[in-house]
């Protein structure tokens, strides 16, 4: 119900998008020699548009990759600078990265949805 949305919200879910977007090509270009296909899933900006939590993805997951922050701290800086010229805004947002897991589990999911299909 996109349509019938306030114009404020409507402007959120875009800078949201677009966050995300910038963000997915610069870490694509610095950081997926070392590290696979890494993308932002989804960014959630808060009210005043001075937080947003950034959830990260990887692929293939890898074991030794449980904090998420530490595997961009090296070009964190580079990133936010990325993104500012990319996106004018009145207020930068502070990033906290997520490491988003959820196609993980969905991957899980469907082998153990497969073998159950296998054992009946």
């Amino acid at each position: 119900m996109i349509l019938n949305m306030p114009s404020k919200y409507f402007r959120k879910i875009q800078l949201s998008q677009e966050i995300a977007h910038r963000i997915t090509e610069f870490l694509h270009e610095k950081l997926s020699e070392n590290i696979g296909i890494i993308t932002c899933t989804h960014v959630e900006l808060s009210d005043d548009n001075r937080h947003a939590k950034v959830w990260i993805s990887v692929y293939p997951p890898q074991k030794e990759l449980t904090d998420i922050d530490v595997t961009i701290r090296p070009v964190k800086q580079d990133l936010i600078n990325f993104v500012k010229k990319m996106i004018p805004m009145k207020y930068f947002p502070h990033f906290e990265f997520i490491l988003d897991t959820s196609a993980d589990t969905m991957a899980k999911l469907d082998r153990v949805s497969d073998n159950n299909d296998t054992l009946q």
